[in-house]
């Protein structure tokens, strides 16, 4: 079951993060940040902390952007992108927090205790994963991007039954 809620409040923080880094940027005169490095850090009881990092960096062929191109893949990888005539536009979050719920929760403990695959939590991890693509896939298409590259999914455990799914992507356009 989808916690649409919550997954909107980490979908909002991860997008708050991503603009304090374009803002940073931009204040220091760069039209870039690459090899960007997201980690999710537990801070006590409930809370976590996303940690963003990358190089801000100038480049003459973006010129003066208005919101800095941002992106988790390397230096070398961006201007091997440009050689094949692609732009990166800006690093893409999607996150999705589900519960597996009380009853399934209960048949997932006893299941533990043999071997074998848990189905429930299976098919829980993936509609998530299918529900953070379909954010990513959505921001792609509304700025304008003609792909996504560099996709990676994290899965974080939020509690006994609570499961967050984050995937992170780069959007590019010809």
């Amino acid at each position: 079951m989808c916690i649409r809620d919550r997954s909107e409040m980490y979908n909002l923080t991860r997008k708050l993060a991503l603009e304090r880094i374009e803002k940073e940027a931009r204040d220091r005169g760069a039209n870039a940040v690459v090899d960007i490095h997201t980690q999710i850090i537990p801070i006590g009881v409930g809370a976590k902390e996303m940690l963003m990092v990358g190089t801000a960096s100038y480049h003459p062929a973006f010129g003066d952007l208005q919101r800095p191109v941002t992106s988790e893949l390397t230096g070398e990888e961006l201007w091997n992108l440009t050689k094949m005539g692609y732009a990166p536009l800006r690093l893409l979050l999607g996150t999705s927090v589900y519960s597996l719920g009380f009853a399934r929760g209960i048949g997932a403990f006893f299941k533990t205790l043999s071997r074998g695959e848990v189905n429930s939590v299976t098919q829980l991890i993936y509609e998530a994963r299918a529900n953070c693509l379909s954010h990513i896939e959505k921001e792609a298409n509304e700025i304008g991007a003609d792909a996504v590259i560099g996709v990676k999914v994290f899965i974080y455990e939020i509690g006994s039954s609570f499961v967050e799914v984050m995937a992170i992507g780069t959007a590019i356009k010809r």
